[in-house]
This record gives structure tokens, sequence and C-alpha cells, in this order.
């Protein structure tokens, strides 16, 4: 079974993997990269931000889970600079609020949430339905699970689950379509892949007609997306044969679901899952995995730091990061 990672968030924690991010999925920097939390409108949107208790209680609820980045940094944890951020880059009059897209943008948030790369999310980078709270001018936003589109823009929400417009075959030839993807429970089928934290794991297969509503796995739920039966089944256990489908506390390792490495050990032969140890960091060209550093120590990517913020290749403390101050305040 080949897995292909289709990421809403570039992953740096426990093992650098490249991601190949689909044309509907953001890829941010990995935690604590750069701005790391600074919330920016993405060009030419409209954010539906009719007043009242809906959009509101969205603002409410995002910077409530995010609050906890705010804390670690040891900044303002009023939530009053997070709602102000939205106000500044996302009050723009047009749309109604989308409630069912902002429900599953929130689930996604959660999901991040189980994960160190919370602090990198964004409404833009969060998911699908966290970009379509930013619908574009023009935008029909009302296609139905198998009708054709363009971009997730196109499709309507659903209180199911997430939608996105994914590449399909056609008797024209190939096409895109609204899909439904829903997490699924063990036998439910057919699945697309498997959420590991807020990251989508898609499966390969040979079937060239993409069905209009799926199944998504929750490795959280430990269950892994079954390549040839194609449905959610019970995640790998020690010692099984592996590609990205081990149970949650296993890594990949020489191709068999194994206890992650400690610190000083390889992880070269390390695909996928936990890969290190809880709180370490895989860095091939430091030895191995390695604890985060201190500030002021040399770092490759946010993870390997302590504060989890790596600027010019040196890890720095969050209250030099521009975007976590801006998103939480002083």
């Amino acid at each position: 079974m080949l897995i292909l990672r289709r990421c809403y968030v570039t992953s740096f924690l426990s093992f650098a993997i490249a991601c190949g991010s689909s044309s509907n999925s953001g890829s941010p920097s990995a935690a604590g990269d750069g701005d790391g939390g600074a919330l920016e409108a993405p060009d030419g949107a409209v954010v539906p931000t009719t007043p009242g208790t809906e959009w509101s209680s969205f603002i409410d609820q995002w910077c409530e889970i995010q609050n906890p980045c705010c804390a670690a940094a040891g900044l303002n944890t009023d939530r009053a600079q997070c709602r102000a951020v939205f106000d500044r880059f996302y009050d723009r009059p047009g749309n109604p609020y989308d409630a069912a897209a902002g429900n599953e943008c929130l689930a996604q948030l959660r999901r991040w949430a189980k994960t160190p790369l919370l602090c990198a999310i964004t409404i833009d980078n969060g998911g699908p339905s966290c970009k379509r709270l930013t619908l574009r001018k023009g935008a029909l936003h009302d296609k139905k699970p198998g009708e054709a589109c363009e971009n997730l823009y196109d499709c309507a929400s659903s209180a199911e689950g997430e939608v996105d417009c994914v590449s399909t075959r056609t008797d024209a030839g190939s096409g895109r379509i609204c899909q439904l993807q829903v997490v699924g429970k063990n036998g439910d089928g057919p699945c697309v892949g498997l959420y590991d934290g807020g990251n989508l794991l898609t499966v390969r297969t040979s079937q060239q007609i993409a069905p209009a509503k799926v199944s998504v796995c929750d490795r959280t739920d430990h269950l892994r997306c079954d390549g040839a039966t194609l449905k959610c089944m019970p995640a790998r256990g020690p010692g099984e044969v592996c590609d990205y489908d081990c149970d949650v506390g296993l890594g990949c390792i020489a191709g068999h679901c194994a206890t992650p490495h400690v610190v000083g050990e390889s992880c070269a032969d390390a695909t996928s899952g936990d890969i290190c140890t809880p709180g370490l960091f895989c860095s091939q060209g430091q030895g191995g995995c390695i604890a985060p550093a201190d500030d002021g120590q040399p770092c490759i990517a946010g993870a390997g730091c302590k504060s989890l913020f790596c600027d010019a290749k040196v890890c720095k403390s969050q209250t030099e990061n521009a975007g976590r101050v801006n998103s939480c305040g002083k």
C-alpha cells in the first residue's frame, strides 16, 4: 500500500517528511518557524462576518483552543488580542457566516490541538473548511457532493464532515468533483486515508473515479485506512509490516511497527508515525533523535527548539516571535 501525505501543515515534529500539498490545502511552516501563528488574510478573500452570535462564538472557540500557545510563550492569555486579529484581518462584510464550515474548521483545529503543530495553525491553513470561511468574491459555494467543481470554494459545506474539491476521472477525461469526507468508524468505507493529527494521509489506489462520499479514518481512534479493502480497520501493532499505518505510540521503523527511537539513536530507518520518543526531534544531520535545544542554540526547525521557535537557524524565545506576539499580545 502506498500512502501519500496531503498536508495542511508541513510537519517537522519527530521526523522531517516532505509533503505534497494539494491545490486546496495550505502548507505553512513547521511549528514555531516564521510567523508561527499570525493570522493573515488570504489574497482576494472575503470572510463571512455578518454580525451575530455564531461568528462571535467561532472566534471565542478558536481563541480558546489556541490560548495554550500564548500561555506557553509567556504572553497575554486574555484572548482580546486574538479577537482583535480576527477583527482586523477578517472583518469583511458581504457574506453570511457558514456554520457548517465553521464547525468543521473547529473540529480540525481540535485535531491539531492533539499535536505540537497547533500553534502553527491559522484560519487559512487549517483545512478546506477553514479556508471556506474566507469565501472568495463571486464564488457560488453551492455545489453538492459528486458535482463538478474548480476549487473548494465552489463546494457547499456539510454538517456531516469536511468537503473538498478532488480530482477524478470522467467520460470526458480528468476533472474535479466535490467530495464529502466523514470521520469513519471501524469497518466504514470506502476510505481515502487517515487523519494523523490534522494532517490527512491519503491512500493511492487504482480507483480513478472519486466517490462523492468517503470515510477518513482517525489514527487517534486507533484506526488505519486499509489499501486493499478501502475500509477503516484497526491500526497495525508492534512487529507488523507497515507503511503509514502504525498505531499511536509506534513508528514505522525498518518497515515494521516498533517502539520509537530514544536520544542518540539514528532515525534514518524510520518513515512515519512516532519516530522518536515524545518530546524528541529527529535530525539525521545532528545524529538522530535529539532533545530540543535551548534559546541561543543552532536549529533547523521550530520543533528542534524548546521554545518551538527557530529564527535564522537559532532557537529564540517566543517573546521574539512577532507573529505569536501579534496573535496573543504582550
